[in-house]
């Protein structure tokens, strides 16, 4: 029967077999795209929906708007948002040397760091990521990201001087929290 439902279940990031330990069906994902690269989030993060706006534009019909790469990288981001636990335990871990959001920053952020809003964005929510580089520009702050080494230089080309990148080593990450 579990064969004729998912008759690829060997194939691809989203296989049951690679998933199937970590997700829960309560898992508070709204939308999740998988591209090839990092570089295509780039493109979908800048993209302004083309001609009449029949294309791709990040708006708000989601919640959270998660974007991870096809392949190894990808398998690893897709364990976080289908294990709260594993992404609890990673966010204490980012936040247990920084100081409590301020509300009076009036920007979305998980920490503060020397004054300077910071942004968990491993997850690479782009809702998130959009929210906050607007809020930088508009509020004229300078802000901090935390995210995963491969992650860098897609942020790094869409916040440049904006925010400062602090990364996390994947083969780290995977050895400590996924085996």
């Amino acid at each position: 029967m579990v064969k004729e439902l998912f008759p690829f279940d060997n194939l691809g990031i989203l296989s049951r077999g690679r998933i199937e330990p970590c997700y829960h069906p309560d898992t508070p994902i709204k939308a999740l795209l998988i591209g090839e690269g990092m570089d295509t989030a780039l493109k979908l993060m800048e993209s302004t929906g083309g001609f009449q706006k029949s294309y791709f534009y990040l708006d708000s019909s989601f919640a959270h708007f998660h974007y991870i790469p096809e392949g190894a990288q990808g398998e690893a981001m897709l364990r976080l948002p289908c294990s709260p636990t594993t992404q609890t335990a990673l966010r204490n871990l980012l936040l247990s040397d920084l100081q409590p959001p301020r509300s009076g920053h009036g920007l979305e952020h998980d920490a503060v760091s020397e004054g300077r809003p910071v942004l968990l964005a491993f997850d690479f929510d782009m809702l998130r990521l959009s929210r906050f580089r607007t809020a930088l520009s508009f509020h004229g702050f300078s802000g901090n990201l935390i995210c995963f080494d491969f992650q860098e230089s897609v942020l790094r080309q869409y916040f440049g001087d904006a925010a400062a990148i602090e990364t996390i080593d994947l083969y780290k990450f995977e050895r400590r929290f996924l085996r």
